[in-house]
């Protein structure tokens, strides 16, 4: 599936909230004004957020959850880094007295 590449930056344009890459001329999004601003706002800024944070990554991969699977194994791998710095620590411990 093919896009426009990022970066994707948020605009505010009368009034409105625009998404646009430098790339392309124009916009490629608008968010609809259904409540406040600052909701239209937010929600623009994690759309742009979201797509440059994958710039890199295939279509196919964000479909089958790729970006989830390697969140949670970054968690698992810094915990493991937790328990053997722990671990190095009680052997030091054990091995010096103190």
């Amino acid at each position: 599936m093919k896009h426009t590449k990022e970066p994707w930056r948020v605009h505010l344009l009368d009034r409105r909230t625009m998404i646009a890459s430098d790339i392309e001329k124009g916009y490629l999004a608008e968010t609809r004004h259904i409540h406040s601003g600052d909701i239209e706002l937010a929600n623009a800024k994690r759309i742009v957020s979201c797509v440059n944070a994958c710039a890199d990554v295939e279509d196919d991969c964000l479909e089958e959850g790729y970006v989830k699977w390697l969140q949670q194994r970054t968690i698992e791998l810094e915990l493991s880094v937790m328990n053997l710095e722990e671990e190095i620590t009680r052997l030091k411990i054990l091995h010096t007295g103190y």
